[in-house]
């Protein structure tokens, strides 16, 4: 809280966690659309409302503020929380409070309701040229056949695209994977809403456990390693995520989110939230490697998921 003087007189003002609030809502500060400059309360983006590959969103932190300079909108972080989600005001406005006040909040309600509501009328179609993938996935150690079943192709200009469907197998974007030297390192397609997918469980076979990874190439090399995985498309989990995964039929999940900061950061906050209704364990990297694709040694990779460590239900990361 802070005091803000009003015509002579002392006026509270709530000041909210804006940066936290944006996470939670699958706004991903440090990755998805990465805090492209500024530290403080004044942060530049890329806009989620269009294809921005020069970043073009301003957000005051403080003054829960917005504006798009390519004129997608502007105004209060409310409003725009709501339209990133596709929430409705009132479960905006309640997910905001939350953060204030000791109040509950949760989709599960209205999830299930807003399903058909949500669906595309069509398919998306994706501008790539499929069957047809960049020299350098293959020195990644990524085999054909993993690469034929995620319906991998390419943009032509040594980009690995990568088709993305929804829990009903619906293609809602895609993603495009480029070469090394380019920045964004990911480019998601024009209109697609990562805090709404979790990818590859559409056709996620039952398991015993399932792995959990920020990326989508982490979650194949798994696959190709008979894994069963998922992908949340970044280091945050929205609460439509939260849903989605909760329907899993499987009695635990084991993070395998990147080994930085973000990371394990990231982790600690999923693990809270995910332990509630099963054994969540994480499997811990080597120090030196950035994230589960940089296994290449299989036996180690089937170490490391072995020696995972277990959370327990309702259970606390201790690092």
């Amino acid at each position: 809280m802070v005091n803000k003087k009003t015509s002579g007189q002392e006026t509270e003002v709530q000041l909210y966690p804006w940066e936290q609030i944006l996470n939670e809502a699958g706004f991903d500060t440090e990755d998805s659309y990465g805090g492209i400059s500024g530290r403080g309360a004044q942060r530049v983006f890329r806009c989620p409302f269009h294809d921005d590959r020069s970043p073009s969103l301003s957000i005051n932190l403080e003054s829960g503020q917005w504006i798009c300079y390519v004129n997608c909108g502007a105004g209060a972080l409310d409003a725009f929380v709501s339209r990133f989600t596709g929430w409705s005001q009132l479960q905006t406005d309640i997910f905001i409070r939350r953060f204030t006040e000791n109040i509950e909040f949760s989709l599960a309600d209205t999830w299930h309701e807003k399903r058909q509501e949500d669906a595309p009328l069509e398919e998306v179609v994706i501008d790539y040229t499929k069957g047809e993938v960049p020299n350098w996935i293959f020195d990644r150690e990524f085999t054909a056949k993993t690469l034929i079943d995620a319906e991998a192709g390419t943009n032509g200009r040594g980009g690995l695209v990568l088709p993305i469907r929804d829990d009903r197998g619906v293609t809602v974007g895609s993603v495009t994977r480029q070469p090394v030297g380019h920045e964004p390192k990911y480019l998601y397609s024009f209109g697609l809403k990562k805090s709404k997918i979790v990818y590859g469980l559409y056709n996620v076979n039952e398991s015993s456990f399932v792995c959990l990874t920020e990326g989508i190439l982490d979650t194949l090399w798994l696959k190709q390693h008979n894994f069963e995985s998922l992908a949340i498309l970044g280091a945050s989990l929205s609460y439509k995520q939260e849903s989605l995964l909760n329907s899993l039929h499987t009695s635990e999940l084991i993070l395998c989110l990147d080994n930085d900061e973000t990371g394990i950061s990231a982790s600690q906050r999923i693990a809270a939230k995910l332990s509630k209704r099963r054994l969540v364990s994480f499997a811990r990297l080597p120090e030196g490697y950035k994230d589960i694709q940089e296994i290449r040694d299989v036996n180690l990779l089937h170490s490391i998921i072995a020696n995972r460590t277990e959370l327990g239900l309702e259970g606390s990361l201790q690092w």
